[in-house]
């Protein structure tokens, strides 16, 4: 990031919706809004309880999943990630991937429905039994560049980084064992997820911060997949370049399953190889 400074600096200069420019000298004084509309395309989907100003941009709204308003910061049109969007507003049929379907609605950023369509049902059922690993060393810097003018936001970003420091320091000073498997409850990894969640506090400034909050974004999100399972949560560590590992797993299916089911309408489950009747109920629990 900071051998890029330059180039980053001259995004800056060139972003006309600052009309009052400071003297950039760290990067804790950018945001993502502050480079971001440089790129005519750059168009953002937020919660309607944040706002952008974006005065070139079409604004549309639509309704995502938890009765979750949204705003599309539509901008210039040409670029296909973005204009993929248009859809959630006007289509009658969307079509996802399974990653993005579970992205999307783990995000609540998929909209409202009246039934979702699982092809390869069984494939996607499976899927509810990943892993997720995060990077704490990455967390810990990612969190440490984060900035943001509210001081109890401040407070919560430290805290977590002292919590961050405690857990390297524990496991080094035990050992680390890639076999060892611990209940998260034994750990200081829910408390750290548990706060990243706080009052979206922390969510709020990754929506305009700068590049730095991409990992912390990556972060949120496996936290919000997590949050409701953590009694079933497990999870061991590794350290590769003197970086920290934490491998989360979490072994109630049924309970994951429930979360999609529950957020959406109605499910049509299509699979030439589906699991057995057996299988469903008792595992899934459908």
């Amino acid at each position: 990031f900071e051998k890029n400074f330059k180039i980053i600096k001259e995004y800056y200069e060139k972003n006309t919706l600052i009309q009052h420019k400071s003297a950039l000298t760290n990067f804790n004084q950018l945001k993502r809004i502050s480079i971001a509309p440089v790129n005519p395309y750059w168009s953002p989907i937020i919660p309607s309880k944040y706002n952008m100003n974006l005065p070139d941009a079409k604004i549309k709204s639509y309704k995502g999943l938890k009765d979750t308003d949204f705003i599309f910061y539509h901008r210039k049109e040409g670029c296909s990630y973005y204009d993929q969007y248009e859809a959630y507003l006007d289509s009658d049929v969307i079509i996802f991937n399974a990653a993005k379907y579970k992205i999307e609605t783990a995000l609540d950023r998929k909209p409202e429905t009246e039934i979702d369509i699982i092809d390869e049902a069984d494939e996607f059922l499976d899927s509810f039994s990943s892993q997720s690993e995060l990077n704490l060393a990455r967390l810990k810097n990612s969190l440490a560049n984060l900035y943001s003018e509210h001081d109890d936001t401040m407070d919560l970003v430290n805290e977590i980084i002292k919590l961050i420091k405690l857990e390297e320091k524990n496991k080094r000073a035990t050992g680390i064992d890639e076999n060892k498997i611990f209940h998260i409850k034994d750990t200081n990894m829910r408390k750290i997820l548990s706060l990243m969640l706080k009052d979206g506090n922390i969510e709020s400034e990754t929506y305009s911060d700068d590049s730095a909050s991409n990992y912390v974004s990556k972060v949120l999100e496996i936290a919000r997949q997590f949050e409701d399972f953590f009694d079933d949560t497990y999870l061991t560590y590794r350290e590769y370049e003197k970086n920290l590992y934490a491998n989360l797993v979490t072994t109630n299916l049924s309970k994951r399953l429930q979360e999609v089911l529950d957020k959406n309408k109605a499910f049509v489950f299509m699979s030439g190889t589906l699991h057995s009747k057996t299988v469903l109920e008792k595992v899934f629990g459908i």
